[in-house]
């Protein structure tokens, strides 16, 4: 005969058995947890973003591509991807190469709205620093996906507070002021004359975090 089943007490599992329900619990509780966090991050910023930049993740390939016909040692040592609000602009990207081989000279590497690249041989007088590469592996965050992570609810109210501010980029670089020089997005929000105030925003290019705000001015305008 079948007999009824019983639900085991607490007192019947072996304390190693109890120990890894209350884990498994705990495991539960955490995920539900972040969902909700996710989910609340999502809806504050379901708004959409006054601007939008060009895809660095989709233009790479054609950038890198570029510089190896320069030098077949060439680097990405930073980009910066200017932001559009409908004002207008041939720039899309702009992308900084170096090369052990030629220590006198960088290129810049210019993708515009019709697709089109173009590159500049920049000549130095003194031999160039060179830098760590910045490699696929240095960032997971793509140019849309950092612009959404630093333009937040502050970055917008300084940005809507300087309505002319097409002069506004995003670069991926080095962060020469942190240990290790990691390698993060920074949005600066300014005006083309720079008198209302610049904000600057780093972000991790891996996680997304804020890791610091500085804002300057606003600046007087000049005397006649």
């Amino acid at each position: 005969m079948l007999q009824p089943y019983m639900r085991p007490s607490l007192r019947s599992i072996p304390p190693e058995e109890s120990s890894e329900l209350a884990m498994i619990r705990l495991r539960r509780n955490l995920l539900a947890g972040l969902g909700l966090t996710l989910a609340i991050s999502a809806c504050d910023r379901s708004a959409p973003l006054p601007v939008h930049v060009h895809s660095l993740e989709e233009a790479l390939p054609t950038l890198e591509e570029a510089a190896q016909a320069w030098s077949s040692d060439a680097y990405l040592a930073d980009v910066e991807v200017p932001l559009r609000d409908g004002y207008p602009g041939e720039r899309v990207i702009d992308a900084g190469f170096q090369s052990p081989s030629a220590p006198y000279e960088s290129l810049l590497v210019t993708l515009r709205e019709d697709d089109t690249l173009t590159t500049e041989i920049i000549p130095q007088t003194v031999p160039v620093i060179q830098s760590s590469p910045i490699t696929r592996d240095d960032w997971v965050l793509d140019s849309a996906d950092a612009l959404e992570r630093a333009l937040d609810e502050e970055g917008r109210r300084f940005f809507e507070g300087h309505a002319e501010s097409h002069c506004s980029f995003l670069k991926l670089e080095r962060d020469t002021d942190s240990p290790g020089w990691p390698v993060v997005w920074r949005l600066t929000l300014t005006e083309c004359l720079g008198r209302g105030g610049v904000q600057h925003t780093v972000i991790d290019a891996i996680t997304g975090e804020v890791i610091r705000r500085r804002q300057f001015g606003p600046f007087p305008s000049p005397t006649p």
